[in-house]
């Protein structure tokens, strides 16, 4: 118990010092970022979705596409709208949804807070997060109600996953879905899950040839996207292979250069670009690589983790998007942190959780 106690409240520490750090980088350099007037960019879409909050127009109106299959804007303008925009009030909205989220985590599954926070912290993905508006923070609780659905079986738990996955973007709404069939008492391969894995990538890659016409917008945004992004020539190759079909073929290559990619530029961050993407998501991407590493030297990966399935379901669906966006892969950098603790909860207790 006392053990315990200590855990917590180094995880206090630790939170209380991230956030005035957070609080002191908005100040002086953050808020300049949002408003352009530095080129310090450490947000993704912050400045987007600050825009459109004080756009003249109405954002509800019938007309204005907030929700689409090319991006939704929902959840990051209610909380702007809800917050009158303030910059310090959605830092500190971040960091309840944040410290809520790693709570959830460790009292559902009985681990070390302090371990989890501090490798969940290691991603910069993490920090970028709670300093302003974005979508990844409300990733981050869709994950840790999603791990209290798959421990208690709790159908309120699925409801307000699937609610948190319409505020932010509609692949986590079918990836909610697909978890929940998963651990449904009337799913017959409930204890097959390769075979479920396979099923679900041969029906993805079948969905996905048949909606080629649907996606034409998404498609079209790749490859301007593309024409933008230095080295995309194995991942167009990989994008005309699930384009015949075959993205069950070409899913092991994009989740990996999705994950992995960018972590052989982190010789070059100094000499970044653009802030986000050339030091940001390079760090992030090296980050997960050094985790998976640590997970197969150290903790054997299994399928039997609750943890190691979502992730692989996780990115299935989100390594179809025909765009480069790593950054839509932070929730499975936090299933590996929570398998990786897990696996040394289950170590010191002599007890396994499936």
């Amino acid at each position: 118990m006392i053990k315990k106690i200590k855990n917590w409240q180094a995880s206090c520490i630790l939170l209380i010092f991230v956030f005035f750090f957070c609080v002191t980088f908005l100040h002086y350099i953050g808020i300049d970022a949002l408003e352009e007037r530095n080129d310090i960019q450490f947000f993704a879409d912050s400045w987007t979705y600050h825009k459109l909050a004080s756009s003249s127009n109405d954002w509800l109106a019938q007309d204005t596409k907030i929700i689409s299959v090319g991006g939704n804007f929902l959840g990051p303008l209610l909380i702007l709208n809800l917050l009158n925009q303030n910059y310090y009030l959605v830092l500190i909205f971040n960091f309840i949804v944040f410290s809520w989220g790693v709570i959830k985590i460790s009292q559902e599954l009985k681990l070390d807070s302090l371990k989890l926070l501090l490798i969940i912290l290691i991603n910069p993905t993490t920090i970028s997060s709670l300093i302003s508006i974005n979508k990844e923070i409300i990733s981050f609780l869709f994950v840790a109600y999603t791990v209290s659905f798959y421990h208690r079986r709790s159908f309120l738990g699925f409801m307000f996953s699937l609610f948190l996955a319409i505020l932010t973007r509609w692949q986590l709404a079918i990836f909610a879905i697909l978890i929940f069939c998963f651990h449904s008492p009337l799913n017959p391969l409930k204890n097959k899950r390769r075979t479920f894995i396979f099923l679900t990538l041969l029906v993805i890659s079948l969905a996905y040839y048949m909606a080629n016409e649907i996606l034409a917008p998404v498609i079209e945004s790749f490859e301007f996207s593309a024409d933008q992004h230095d080295g995309s020539g194995i991942w167009n190759k990989l994008i005309e292979l699930q384009g015949t079909g075959f993205y069950i073929l070409a899913f092991p290559l994009k989740a990996a250069q999705l994950l992995f990619g960018l972590s052989f530029n982190i010789f070059g961050i100094y000499d970044y670009q653009v802030f986000y993407n050339d030091v940001v998501q390079t760090l992030a991407s090296a980050a997960s690589l050094g985790l998976l590493l640590l997970i197969f030297l150290k903790k054997n990966p299994t399928l039997e983790s609750n943890a190691t399935l979502a992730s692989i379901i996780y990115l299935a669906i989100f390594s179809l998007s025909p765009i480069f966006t790593p950054r839509y892969l932070y929730p499975v950098y936090i299933y590996w942190t929570i398998f990786y603790c897990q696996q040394q909860y289950n170590k010191n207790t002599k007890k396994s959780y499936s």
